[in-house]
């Protein structure tokens, strides 16, 4: 009988300490921070402060997830810079616009920028970033003729009369946000092309 009442504790305790450390941006509830690596307001709805008027100076912007694109693609898409002072209220609209202006870069699957309390009003931001996949392979067959039906049936499928071949784009081949495109075609054309923008 106490085995079950540990496991009971062991699942309840985290559950209502949690409640407790976090709420929701825009409730009443917020407790002051104890923790000096705790979120003080993240894009996911996490916050602890309820004082949109306190000032903070951004101590570090510490990037996280960006295994190919480069830090300085990131940092220019936003809108706060290091050693700025911005109050809390003015911070959130510039999350949610930094947000906004990296899911725009069409690098990403998911973007949270969230604010780190570091020491006092000094802080650090942290952009968490999941890159999208960069490499799309297209196959392609297509005749020359007008049509699919005439080359079915006035051709009877001639294979000369085809051209097919492989198409490769990659959107980020630099980690620059650059994009190259490479095609190798066969049949009855043959080409080969590279384009690099």
């Amino acid at each position: 009988m106490r085995l079950k009442y540990k496991y009971l504790l062991a699942f309840l305790f985290p559950a209502v300490i949690g409640k407790f450390c976090f709420c929701q941006i825009g409730t009443n509830e917020s407790l002051p921070l104890t923790n000096p690596n705790s979120t003080v307001y993240s894009t996911n709805g996490v916050s602890t402060v309820s004082d949109t008027n306190q000032l903070f100076i951004i101590h570090d912007i510490v990037i996280v997830g960006n295994e190919k694109t480069k830090p300085a693609i990131i940092l220019r898409e936003l809108p706060f810079k290091m050693d700025e002072e911005y109050a809390l209220g003015s911070i959130v609209d510039k999350f949610k616009k930094a947000r906004k202006q990296l899911m725009n870069t069409g690098l990403f699957r998911k973007v949270v920028v969230s604010l780190q309390n570091f020491d006092g009003n000094s802080v650090n931001i942290n952009v968490e970033v999941q890159e999208k996949w960069y490499l799309w392979p297209i196959v392609f067959f297509k005749p020359v003729d007008r049509s699919l039906g005439e080359w079915w049936h006035e051709t009877n499928r001639d294979m000369n009369r085809i051209n097919y071949g492989l198409r490769l784009a990659h959107t980020n081949i630099t980690g620059r946000n650059d994009k190259l495109r490479l095609s190798v075609m066969n049949g009855y054309t043959r080409q080969v092309s590279l384009q690099r923008s």
